[in-house]
C-alpha cells in the first residue's frame, strides 16, 4: 500500500516538459528532459507520421506507459493565420495557403478553382 501510494503521488506531480531528441531511428525515439525518456511513444493527428530527428525540441507528457512525445517545436516560417505545411528536413514541402492555392517546393502547383499551373 505505501508503494502504490508513493508511486501514483510520483505520477500526479509530473508534468509536461520540454525535451530534446537523442535517438531516432525506426524502432527506438528516446529524449532527453530533466530524465532521459526511452522507448518514446510519439503522437501526431490522425493519418500523420514522421520521424523527429535528433536534436530537435519536442514536448514531453506524462502517461500511463512513462511518457509520450507530443511533436516538435512548429517553426512559423512566414505563413499566414490559418496556413499550413508540411516540410521534411531535406526541404520539400507542401503549403496550403489561404488564396486556395497549393505550393509544392514553394512553387504554385494548383489554384483555388484546381487549374494545375505546374506540371510536376
Amino acid at each position: 500500500m505505501w508503494i502504490s501510494r508513493k508511486l501514483s503521488h510520483k505520477t500526479e506531480n509530473q508534468k509536461a516538459e520540454k525535451g530534446r531528441i537523442t535517438i531516432s531511428s525506426p524502432t527506438a525515439l528516446e529524449a532527453g528532459a530533466s530524465l532521459n525518456s526511452r522507448s518514446l511513444i510519439q503522437y501526431a493527428p490522425y493519418g500523420y507520421s514522421c520521424a523527429a530527428p535528433t536534436g530537435e525540441e519536442v514536448m514531453l507528457i506524462p502517461c500511463s506507459e512513462g511518457q509520450a512525445a507530443l511533436g516538435t517545436i512548429m517553426k512559423g516560417e512566414g505563413l499566414e493565420a490559418g496556413e499550413i505545411m508540411i516540410k521534411s528536413r531535406g526541404g520539400a514541402s507542401i503549403k496550403l495557403a489561404n488564396d486556395g492555392c497549393i505550393y509544392l517546393n514553394g512553387q504554385p502547383f494548383m489554384n483555388s478553382a484546381g487549374v494545375i499551373l505546374t506540371e510536376l
